[in-house]
């Protein structure tokens, strides 16, 4: 099966299941998404490769187009708000409240555009972690790092249940 819009573009087959890391890697710990699928990344180069890893600066509505056969999508992004635990997954349901910037936009219209355009309402969550830097500079704080490590735990036993690892524990 591939993507089909309904003007019959064809767009690239994103497979089962994508996650994809957003922030900006420039300050502090809103690249904690991009962070966290870079060492995904390096896991696959030791032969964990059946999950698509995809970062950007944003959610952007043209990521429909790598998104459209996505059985599952996990969404990862920094938060400043205080969010209990240091982190959260949370289910994203579509809505249809159309972003101000088109550069930008929320979860929930991500997966509404998904479901307009290419008839496919994937699993969606989103995982927001608690940052508590985000001035100019690279790399992330200490607790943000933590956070980002226990995500990376989360993400390991949840894609292990659901066979996405292969044989990983």
């Amino acid at each position: 099966m591939s993507c089909v819009a309904t003007d019959n573009a064809a767009a690239r087959k994103s497979g089962p299941c994508c996650i994809v890391g957003f922030g900006n890697v420039h300050r502090q710990d809103d690249g904690v998404g991009p962070w966290i699928v870079e060492q995904l990344r390096r896991r696959q180069a030791a032969g964990v490769d059946s999950v698509r890893l995809i970062s950007g600066h944003h959610m952007d509505p043209n990521l429909v187009d790598d998104l459209c056969e996505s059985d599952r999508i996990i969404l990862i992004d920094a938060s400043v708000r205080q969010v209990n635990g240091g982190w959260q997954w949370e289910a994203v349901e579509p809505i249809e409240a159309v972003p101000t910037s088109l550069h930008s936009c929320k979860p929930g219209f991500l997966l509404y555009l998904l479901e307009r355009v290419y008839g496919n309402r994937p699993e969606t969550w989103l995982i927001s972690i608690q940052g508590e830097s985000f001035g100019y500079g690279e790399g992330l704080s200490p607790s943000a790092e933590k956070r980002a490590g226990e995500v990376i735990s989360a993400l390991d036993a949840f894609l292990s249940k659901e066979g996405n690892y292969g044989d990983r524990a």
